[in-house]
This record gives C-alpha cells, structure tokens and sequence, in this order.
C-alpha cells in the first residue's frame, strides 16, 4: 500500500511546500487529474482530450507538478497518449491516489533530512 501511495505521488506530481514550522502536502493535482480522466474517457474527440486535459489538469496545475512535468517532459500529448493505452494501471491507482487525503498527516511527518 505505502508503494503504491509512493508511486502516485510521483506520478501525479503532488507538491509539497516546506517551510520551518510545518511541512504541507498540496492534493489539487489528484482530483484535478481524475476530474480530467473521467471527461476524457467520456469523447473520442482527440482535440476535446486536449483541451480537457489542459484546461481541467495543466492549467490548474500546483507549482510542484508545474516543475515535475517540466523535469519528465511531460506534456498533454503524453497524458492523454497514457490515459488512452494504459487504461488498467489508472484503474489500478486511482483509489490508492484517492486515499491520500486520508494519509496526509501521516505522511506529512516523514520531513527530508
């Protein structure tokens, strides 16, 4: 489970912000992307996967996943290219990455050294 949890993490680009006092866990990015999934499954319109994606994931995105997908190149093209051929393992995920919420605190306490 803790895998998982760890996988999705960076797969989603979730942002953390740390500061001396307190150690924050931004979790936009998963309701955000899966707000995205689920209309992009929704239309074989390659053009409407595009503007969803972008208008309902990237442009909402926190400033952590904004450096993470610059670092990985990812891009719209490679969103929706994964949304549309890896249909399983984001099924496989979803309720792992849901469930982060629910773990926050918990992992808020593990602080980089």
């Amino acid at each position: 489970m803790k895998s998982r949890i760890i996988s999705a993490l960076l797969i989603l680009g979730i942002s953390k912000v740390y500061s001396q006092k307190k150690n924050y866990i931004f979790t936009s990015d998963i309701n955000h992307y899966w707000e995205a999934y689920d209309q992009i499954k929704k239309t074989d319109d390659i053009h409407k996967k595009y503007e969803l994606i972008n208008t309902l994931y990237i442009d909402k995105a926190s400033d952590g996943l904004k450096v993470f997908m610059k670092k990985r190149n990812l891009n719209d093209s490679v969103f929706v290219e994964n949304i549309n051929k890896l249909p399983k393992y984001w099924n496989s995920v979803r309720n792992s990455t849901l469930a982060i919420k629910s773990k926050q605190k918990e992992i808020e306490k593990y602080k980089p050294v």
